[in-house]
């Protein structure tokens, strides 16, 4: 999925399609040019305060991690992670977790001997946050927290969060894009003659897509139908002329749909009584278009929220197929061609550095226990540089336009937490 930072319009930059995504390759930006773009991200460059960011769809997430995605240096930056939960009862839970995470990073600043005010930076935004009991009692399950010496940033999330927290050279996006990749993203389309919308649904929340005709006449209209046809028209009859006028209408929204989903860009739901979707199914072009139906009269935009669990529930069978998809193929990578797949760090990490990834797919457990990545023979690196490197490729080989799977541990061969899809050359050879 792409978009236009200023009107969020959909463009090919980014593709989030079930448990992948896909970004378009373009160049690493250099930090003389990062303070504008983090600052049209919404990034605080200025106040001790950082700015909240609430995602409610996948399309905000991406909006989010556009412009910090690309690996670069930052100088000294601080990530934090934390399961906030959503209910009143967590919010002081929560705060108490987010507070030992500030505490451990400034135990850690003291011991390293860092300058007080390069600490500050990092932190008294934190602590701002800290004393914010508004904030606390509004998160949405997850909370993750940005900073370096120029910039800070807060966002929640509903993707509960492993908590964790780091110092590096750059932002620990992983939870943020295992949440992308893993936020089951579709579409709905809402058919009945007074009614018609679209909506963009996730785990993470949904969004009305606009200039879809509101209704069937609002469709016609579109077509050239003069206000005197229009007060001919019928559709609940089931002559040949009220079928003309609804296939006509229903043509004008589909043209609609298609313009504002441009393919490949998911699955497309249809919430319809059965013979607007019969209708439809006969005269859509859409590729992925979901086999079943959420039947009955979907009702009006303002009641778009109540389609939304439904919606939901009809599609896991969907999601549970292409996830088994996903992990068939880690799991036959290397019958496949073994030398095209690796799975060792250092490797991987050779590949990334080299634009060489194609498809990297990740063990879920890795957010949750990092000590599975093991520590290779030659090169002694420590835990938190091997997470590092970890969230390097990931976000490598994204920026270079291959796709970022997460699957459960006993998808991936050999017991290993990763495994790398070459693109262009054998990396696997003695």
């Amino acid at each position: 999925m792409r978009w236009n930072r200023a009107t969020c319009t959909p463009s090919p930059r980014h593709l989030v399609h079930l448990a992948r995504i896909q970004i378009k390759k373009r160049p690493i930006l250099p930090v003389s040019n990062l303070v504008p773009i983090l600052q049209l991200s919404g990034m605080n460059t200025t106040a001790t305060t950082p700015p909240v960011h609430d995602i409610h769809s996948i399309h905000q997430l991406l909006q989010i991690i556009d412009p910090i995605l690309s690996p670069t240096s930052r100088g000294l930056t601080l990530s934090i992670h934390i399961e906030a939960g959503r209910l009143p009862n967590e919010a002081e839970a929560a705060r108490i977790r987010f507070k030992s995470e500030v505490l451990e990073r400034k135990r850690e600043l003291q011991e390293h001997n860092v300058p007080a005010e390069e600490a500050r930076a990092l932190l008294d935004p934190a602590d701002a946050l800290l004393h914010d009991h508004e904030f606390w009692n509004h998160q949405l399950g997850g909370l993750s927290y940005f900073a370096n010496q120029d910039q800070c940033m807060a966002l929640r999330c509903a993707r509960r969060f492993p908590t964790v927290s780091r110092f590096g050279g750059d932002y620990h996006l992983l939870p943020l894009l295992e949440a992308a990749a893993m936020a089951r993203r579709f579409h709905l389309l809402a058919l009945s003659e007074n009614s018609a919308f679209l909506l963009r649904l996730s785990d993470l929340g949904f969004e009305l897509i606009p200039n879809i005709p509101e209704s069937f006449a609002t469709a016609l209209r579109s077509t050239g139908f003069t206000a005197e046809r229009l007060g001919e028209k019928e559709f609940s009859n089931h002559n040949n002329r009220a079928i003309e006028h609804s296939h006509q209408a229903l043509r004008a929204i589909d043209a609609a749909v298609l313009q504002a989903l441009p393919a490949p860009t998911g699955p497309l739901l249809l919430a319809a009584v059965e013979s607007n979707a019969n209708l439809y199914r006969e005269i859509t072009s859409y590729p992925d278009l979901v086999p079943t139906t959420l039947f009955g009269d979907p009702g009006n935009r303002d009641q778009a929220h109540q389609l939304v669990e439904q919606a939901r529930r009809i599609m896991q069978p969907h999601f549970r197929k292409a996830e088994a998809r996903d992990a068939l193929r880690a799991l036959k990578a290397r019958e496949t061609d073994p030398t095209k797949y690796v799975s060792s760090l250092p490797r991987v990490v050779a590949a990334a550095t080299d634009s060489n990834i194609g498809r990297l797919t990740l063990s879920r457990s890795l957010l949750l226990d990092s000590t599975i990545l093991t520590e290779p023979r030659k090169a002694k690196l420590p835990l938190h540089l091997r997470e590092d490197l970890v969230d390097f490729t990931a976000r490598r080989c994204l920026a270079d336009g291959g796709e970022l799977v997460f699957v459960e541990p006993e998808a991936l061969p050999d017991d290993t937490p990763l495994l790398a899809e070459a693109r262009w050359a054998s990396v696997n050879r003695v």
